[in-house]
């Protein structure tokens, strides 16, 4: 588990030796690029927070993706 203290100095660490770095996550409604009728359906609104990226995110795919968790031999 990460703390808020290890977030905080991992966004300053990559933000301070990379000014331009950000995250783009696009919804597109096809299976791929080629196809799309639209450009993307949901694009993730600019966030200056990496773990608020990660949480918005993870947040849709278990909200959209109907995939059920499921372990097998390999864990």
């Amino acid at each position: 588990m990460v703390d808020n203290t290890h977030r905080t100095f991992f966004a300053t660490y990559i933000t301070a030796h990379i000014p331009t770095f950000c995250v783009d996550c696009v919804e597109i409604p096809c299976s791929s690029i080629q196809d799309a009728d639209l450009r993307f359906t949901y694009r993730i609104p600019k966030q200056e927070n990496i773990w608020n990226v990660y949480q918005i995110i993870s947040r849709r795919l278990l909200t959209i993706v109907d995939v059920s968790f499921k372990m097998d031999t390999e864990g």
